[in-house]
């Protein structure tokens, strides 16, 4: 998949669910933001679109509970970067 394919794909999203910022699990360049529902701090990718809105992982779970229909995905991007960041850090 190409990135301007995943960034259409981002921009279609509703929001976009982040880690909390002080995530030990986090990639070292991720970016941080505010949740747009509760203002707590949340890190993300940095190919993310600014315009997509980000939601902690607390506002993300009450939202698809709200939807059961919900749309979730991860983009192929960030599952390859998760899977060679893993593979690099096992122990």
């Amino acid at each position: 998949m190409t990135k301007a394919k995943e960034d259409r794909e981002m921009l279609a999203a509703d929001f976009i669910v982040c880690l909390p910022a002080d995530c030990p699990s986090a990639l070292p360049d991720n970016v941080v933001a505010v949740c747009c529902h509760c203002g707590c701090k949340v890190q993300h990718r940095p190919y993310v679109p600014p315009k997509v809105k980000k939601v902690c992982t607390d506002c993300g779970i009450a939202k698809m509970k709200e939807d059961r229909d919900a749309d979730i995905r991860i983009t192929k991007q960030a599952q390859d970067e998760i899977i060679n960041y893993l593979k690099r850090h096992r122990h």
